[in-house]
């Protein structure tokens, strides 16, 4: 099973697209149509979860989300931030998701979702301007992901 950032780079080469232009069409119709099937990994559950929250799946793209791509220090510093980032956001969503999941009194998932958004604006002032584009297009592809999947699965 490929995903998506491989099957694009498998459909910007010069030779499949000159040699074989209704295996790229096709492949770009596949793509779009099943998109919202392959958000989610069925039956898995969400990272250190013991509920029944589905597991994201986080879109990759080698140019932008390989290490390799960050060579100098710079760059690496930049790379550091977004994997940290990512980690932070992540499990505040799950935090989210798990609270939503569970019966509890209004003073406790008060305190917990209270909790939540404390740490997300702390995370949200440590974003450097360098990571701004970046965060909101992984914060786009996880709400997308959220909202395409059933009411009941979530």
């Amino acid at each position: 099973n490929m995903g998506h950032e491989t099957i694009k780079m498998f459909l910007a080469l010069p030779a499949l697209q000159q040699h074989c232009p209704t295996l790229v069409a096709t492949l770009k119709d596949t793509m779009n149509r099943d998109k919202a099937t392959l958000i989610f990994e069925t039956g898995q559950k969400a990272l250190g979860s013991d509920s029944k929250t589905p597991h994201l799946t986080l879109p990759f793209d080698y140019e932008r989300d390989s290490r390799h791509n960050y060579r100098s220090l710079d760059l690496s510093r930049l790379f550091k931030e977004r994997e940290e980032l990512r980690d932070s956001f992540l499990y505040q969503l799950r935090a989210f998701q798990e609270v939503r999941g569970k019966l509890m009194g209004n003073e406790e998932s008060d305190n917990i979702i209270n909790s939540i958004k404390r740490e997300a604006r702390d995370m949200m002032k440590n974003v450097s301007p360098g990571n701004i584009d970046w965060f909101v297009n992984l914060f786009c592809d996880l709400l997308l992901q959220i909202g395409l999947l059933p009411v009941g699965e979530t």
